[in-house]
């Protein structure tokens, strides 16, 4: 319970800071910690893209998920598998997102070959 309040915290941050269109100094100092801790660092991308995808920058959305999907894609290689669990998130959530994005803006090839890529997993 706890746990999931401090998430929900994070993410009110994470939106008013979007919103305002500023960083505090003490996100940017959380940036290391990020890079540190590879499932911290797929939910944020994942959440980051959420957000911008809800601002409508389609551009910056794609970005997000994009590197949320290479360090997924990075995980696997080392043999992890299946068993990295992002919060409430899951190892397919980055492929799939890219996949619904795609449909968004009309590009079915390459919705195409994302959701495909996730049935494959």
């Amino acid at each position: 319970m706890r746990f999931q309040f401090s998430i929900w915290i994070i993410c009110i941050i994470q939106f008013l800071c979007i919103v305002v269109k500023a960083t505090p100094s003490w996100i940017i100092l959380g940036d290391t910690a990020k890079t540190q801790n590879t499932k911290l660092s797929i939910y944020s991308a994942l959440t980051s893209g959420d957000a911008a995808l809800y601002k409508g920058e389609l551009g910056d959305a794609e970005k997000h998920y994009k590197e949320a999907y290479s360090l997924v894609d990075k995980a696997l290689a080392e043999k992890r598998g299946h068993r990295i669990s992002i919060f409430n998130e899951t190892i397919f959530d980055p492929i799939d997102k890219l996949g619904q994005l795609y449909l968004l803006t009309n590009n079915l090839r390459k919705a195409e070959y994302y959701f495909d890529l996730s049935k494959k997993l």
